[in-house]
């Protein structure tokens, strides 16, 4: 992975919707766009099953590191869309630096830094969110948990347990006796 046409090899594979592929071709050619012009050239436009078709394809190509919001612009009626542009593109080092990682060091990156931007989350959201196989997410789990690194933590309003780092806990734990 990391060269701009290893999509056509999941297009071919049936593992990257037409949607995906339209709008992944769109930015390859056009470059970075707002969402209000990516979806007129992608022909996405307008309401109801074509916006979420356009919505699922845009999630789907953001969850594979195939696209990303590399801005705002006011060019919407609403004068705020975002602007989204290649991956690869954008930050071109990273297919050379993950050359080196497994598959499990990469999910644990990912994870790991997911869990510092927003701190806590139910098991099940990372689990819709990431689309990992389950064996993968099991093995991934037991062993950042065994090293201290993944944490549950049961939220006293409400009962839930939320998936935080060990770090998290560590740092905040003391500071706050709702979290156990």
């Amino acid at each position: 992975y990391g060269g701009l046409d290893d999509y056509l090899e999941e297009y071919r594979q049936g593992t990257l919707s037409q949607e995906a592929k339209t709008i992944y071709e769109v930015l390859l050619e056009r470059g970075p766009l707002p969402t209000t012009h990516l979806r007129r050239y992608a022909n996405l436009w307008g309401g109801g099953e074509t916006a979420r078709r356009f919505e699922r394809a845009i999630t789907e190509l953001q969850v594979g590191f195939k696209i990303v919001k590399s801005g705002i612009s006011d060019v919407s009626r609403w004068g705020y869309a975002y602007v989204y542009d290649l991956f690869l593109r954008r930050y071109t080092d990273v297919p050379a630096a993950a050359r080196s990682l497994s598959r499990q060091q990469a999910m644990e990156n990912i994870l790991v830094q997911h869990l510092h931007n927003v701190v806590a989350v139910p098991e099940i959201s990372l689990l819709r969110l990431f689309r990992w196989e389950i064996w993968e997410w099991e093995r991934l789990r037991a062993s950042l948990r065994a090293r201290k690194i993944l944490r549950a933590l049961t939220i006293e309003d409400t009962g839930e347990e939320w998936l935080t780092t060990g770090r998290f806990v560590e740092e905040y734990l003391a500071q706050d006796d709702r979290l156990s």
